[in-house]
């Protein structure tokens, strides 16, 4: 995970021990969330809110034609159903962009402990977005130039966060973190 501010044009990287996250799958919740916290706590980082972009390293995606009239949802069970992730534990998201229709997916149980701790840490999370939805891919060379670009340009719709679906099922709600 790397973590890049707006008032510092040099990235943090954050690498996850292979004890709390491996392939995806988060091996110890607690462990991960403590992490976190203690991470933007040792940082310094202020009390403040951010986006989590995924980068593509973390989710599937799919573009599908948009056709008239035409239901897709067996296409796209097919397609989620590929995915190397349990059912229980996958989230997705269906998004039209720039006339293109994408289904984007990926582990919930990442997403939803990465949000707690960041908030344990003081940093609410106020969108989940796949990196593609801000036009950046893994090769993107980040400045500040490029993070107040991205600010700027976030869609307006929150549609095409998956943050609300990441908390779809959790007793606990995101929104009470703040």
């Amino acid at each position: 995970m790397t973590v890049y501010r707006k008032d510092n044009p040099v990235p943090k990287v954050i690498i996850f021990p292979t004890n709390l996250v491996s392939n995806l799958e988060v091996k110890d919740a607690k462990g991960l969330q403590e992490f976190l916290a203690n991470y933007l706590r040792i940082e310094a980082l202020p009390n403040d809110s951010g986006i989590l972009l995924l980068s593509e390293e973390v989710y599937f995606a799919k573009e599908f034609p948009i056709v008239e009239g035409k239901d897709q949802t067996e296409e796209i069970r097919a397609f989620l159903g590929i995915i190397p992730i349990g059912i229980s534990n996958l989230v997705s998201k269906e998004i039209v962009l720039n006339g293109k229709k994408f289904v984007y997916a990926s582990n919930r149980s990442l997403g939803v402990n990465v949000v707690y701790g960041f908030a344990a840490g003081g940093l609410k999370t106020t969108e989940v977005l796949p990196a593609f939805v801000v036009g950046i891919n893994d090769q993107t060379v980040f400045g500040v130039e490029t993070i107040a670009s991205i600010t700027a340009n976030l869609p307006k719709e929150k549609s095409y966060s998956m943050l609300p679906n990441i908390f779809a099922n959790e007793k606990k709600r995101w929104w009470h973190l703040w």
